[in-house]
């Protein structure tokens, strides 16, 4: 029993206890999502699916302009006056940056509110997505809020509330929903897509609520050893003096992020309008849409789980490290970084490939979703790979670097949306979503290898990993084929199983050939 306490010391890591945090509520959240997905699609059917959908560029253009570069400003500022230990100073910088964020996000409320018909049938191209904006655009000054809180957190290398906000936040949504559908279905009317946004916007409210809660508390802790620095804000000067500071890092990022944004949203737009260039009729080029956003993408995106809460930790690190050149930190880190994520992308890879067409006929009984999945499946190694070095090329002060490799992947993806899909269909998406991944990865590492040193083996980090997905791939299959047939009757468990043994026995042929040096570099 000794030894007890010994054993759990890896805990004491921020990085790995905030990304285990992270990764356990995300992927609890993911899974709340996806069995809320399954009910959201028969509840409103695919076409209501894809209107549902159609809404987010909208709203992700807005997000990114009050709340992701705000986070990821604050975050990085916070980090740096830690490294300093000066916590007073960081407090500063979360006012300052909840008083940006707010500004922007009830300007952007306000706009979104008055001119939804405008963004409606000028910018979405479909009408009927009118009386869904207004609702969306309550949403943004709680999520700018509670942002800023996460970031203050995350630069803390505090993971906990964030963790937790955001499942108290998919519970409340999914809650509210399914009582609205139910409680229309009562009274003899039909659900409609208006209570997805309705709950939307609730669980945003809960989320803020609970992060301010959080927060007051935390803050309330340290103000005693923050003392000698609070009285930086004791004015206004003082308050647009940190802003400041903030904005030469939040108007780069946030450039970077609204013209990505922007062309996501050109592209989110521009599909179903070239589907039907291809011949499909405006309701069947919508239901398509609706498969891939709402049904397909989600499973390839489910890891992420993972990738993401790698990322969100990671800024912070990197940006310590940076401050106090440890340039040894940051290519160790960022190469254990690099291998564990083409780890997990190869592992998903073999899952998706082989079990696709399974999952989009036994979980959504669509067996076009399930051929999207298996095509998708190739992505999931440079997904998860370029958001986890986008991350750490932003806490080096690579936000510029980090836009171009972006632009460029996301026009390659529009080229093959305008010029791809009016001749060979959705297939020429999936495809360009694959090659415009790929740029963004290998440019990402690239800009990190010209100013740190990356030992990287293909052998030992590619090859062995791909060959053990191989190997699970023949080993499943032929298991399969001697227990035909399904578990307690049910297919669902038997899909489940198999995506179960399948990762068990990848993880523990990386287990057995592992190199205990490699590993640690």
């Amino acid at each position: 029993m000794k030894s007890f306490p010994h054993k759990l010391s890896f805990l004491k890591n921020p990085l790995l206890f905030g990304t285990l945090l992270l990764t356990g509520t995300g992927i609890l959240v993911r899974i709340i999502g996806f069995f809320y997905r399954i009910y959201l699609s028969r509840t409103i059917g695919a076409e209501g699916m894809g209107l549902y959908q159609l809404i987010f560029p909208a709203y992700n253009v807005c997000y990114a302009l009050c709340c992701s570069s705000v986070q990821t400003a604050v975050s990085r500022f916070v980090a740096v006056e830690s490294a300093k230990g000066s916590s007073g100073q960081s407090k500063n910088y979360l006012t300052a940056g909840m008083f940006l964020s707010l500004l922007v996000s009830l300007s952007l409320t306000v706009g979104l509110y008055q001119g939804s018909a405008f963004v409606a049938s000028r910018l979405l191209l479909e009408p009927r997505c009118e009386p869904l904006l207004p609702i969306l655009a309550l949403a943004l000054p709680f999520n700018a809020i509670h942002a800023c809180a996460y970031g203050y957190y995350y630069g803390r290398k505090k993971a906990e509330v964030p963790a937790l906000s955001q499942l108290f936040e998919q519970i409340v949504r999914v809650l509210v929903v399914v009582a609205l559908c139910e409680n229309s279905r009562i009274q003899g009317g039909a659900p409609t897509v208006a209570f997805a946004v309705t709950g939307l916007v609730l669980g945003e409210i809960a989320a803020l609520l609970f992060s301010l809660v959080c927060l007051a508390r935390l803050l309330s802790a340290e103000k005693h050893t923050a003392k000698a620095d609070s009285s930086v804000l004791s004015s206004f000067p003082g308050l647009f003096s940190h802003a400041g500071q903030l904005l030469k890092l939040y108007l780069p990022l946030c450039a970077n992020r609204l013209t990505i944004n922007l062309l996501q949203s050109m592209e989110a737009v521009l599909i179903p309008g070239s589907l039907q260039l291809f011949g499909l009729g405006s309701s069947e080029a919508l239901s398509l849409y609706g498969v891939f956003t709402g049904m397909s993408l989600p499973f390839i995106l489910f890891p992420t789980a993972v990738t993401n809460s790698l990322a969100v930790m990671l800024l912070p690190a990197i940006a310590e490290a940076g401050e106090r050149g440890d340039l040894e930190k940051i290519s160790r880190t960022t190469g254990m970084t690099i291998r564990y994520c083409l780890y997990i992308g190869i592992l998903f890879t073999g899952i998706f490939f082989c079990f696709g067409p399974d999952m989009g006929q036994i979980i959504f009984g669509n067996a076009e979703a399930g051929r999207f999945i298996s095509i998708l499946a190739w992505l999931c190694p440079f997904l998860y790979l370029s958001g986890t070095v986008s991350s750490i090329l932003n806490g080096l002060g690579k936000a510029g670097n980090v836009f171009l490799h972006s632009l460029g992947g996301l026009s390659l993806r529009l080229a093959f949306v305008v010029f791809g899909i009016p001749r060979f269909g959705i297939t020429a998406y999936l495809y360009g979503t694959l090659a415009g991944e790929l740029l963004i990865t290998a440019l990402h590492v690239t800009c990190f290898c010209k100013d740190f040193p990356l030992a990287f083996r293909a052998g030992y980090t590619l090859i062995r990993p791909m060959a053990a997905c191989v190997l699970c791939r023949f080993l499943i299959g032929a298991l399969a084929k001697k227990t035909a047939g399904t578990i307690f009757g049910i297919p669902f468990f038997t899909l489940a199983a198999h995506c179960a043994l399948f990762a068990a026995a990848y993880l523990l042929i990386l287990f057995l050939t592992k190199n205990s040096e490699l590993e640690a570099r």
